[in-house]
Order: structure tokens, then sequence, then C-alpha cells
């Protein structure tokens, strides 16, 4: 399997490249300037990671589990990583037929609803 499987699974479009290349050029529209670096083997998102909310909210989450003594603290960072969520998980990106992205979303909703990341 090639590389664009992760992005496109079985059944990638016909000129993969073309169309990874315009993937990166509408999130480089997106985002400030000089945000997606182009690189040798693909492109880079060069941001902070918690610039990037699902990151953000993944972290968040995960300290507030470390905080089984205390429920105040950890309900504020509850809180404050459900205020990350804007709608649908990645509702945006619009990539449609790939399992490596519906299972990050599903990840992320699992994560969300029921606090259990499925690892």
């Amino acid at each position: 399997m090639g590389k664009s499987a992760g992005i496109w699974g079985e059944h990638p479009p016909a000129d993969a490249t073309n169309a990874l290349q315009g993937l990166a050029s509408q999130l480089g529209k997106a985002l400030p300037g000089g945000v997606v670096e182009g690189r040798t083997d693909g492109y880079r998102l060069a941001v902070e990671p918690d610039a990037v909310d699902a990151v953000g909210f993944e972290r968040l989450v995960t300290a507030a589990r470390a905080r089984t003594d205390e429920s105040a603290r950890r309900a504020r960072l509850l809180c404050e990583a459900l205020g990350l969520w804007r709608g649908a998980a990645m509702q945006d990106v619009g990539l449609r037929d790939s399992a490596a992205f519906d299972a990050a979303i599903a990840r992320l909703h699992g994560l969300r609803c029921t606090g259990d990341s499925g690892s």
C-alpha cells in the first residue's frame, strides 16, 4: 500500500500526488502563512501541538483523568476540553473513504462522549 493509503484508503484518486498537493494548498490557504511546510517526503503542519484543537482536547482530558482526587480541577479541565468543540470532529476537512480518518474521528468522538479513547 502506498503513502496515500492512509488518506484515501483502498481507492485513491487517479492522480493521488496531485490530489494531495491540492489538499495541502487548501489547508495552506485556510491557515496563517508558513504553517503548512512542503518537504521532500510530504507536508508538515508547523505549529505547536496544542494549537491543534484535537491535540489540546486529548491532553486536557488526559490531565483531567489524572486528577482523580481533585474533582474541582478535574471538572475545570474537562470543561476547558469541551470548550474546544465546535460541531462534529473534523467536520470541515471533507475527506471521504479514508478508514484512518474515520477511525480518528470515531476515537475523538468516543473520548468526548464517554471519556474513553478506545486504547
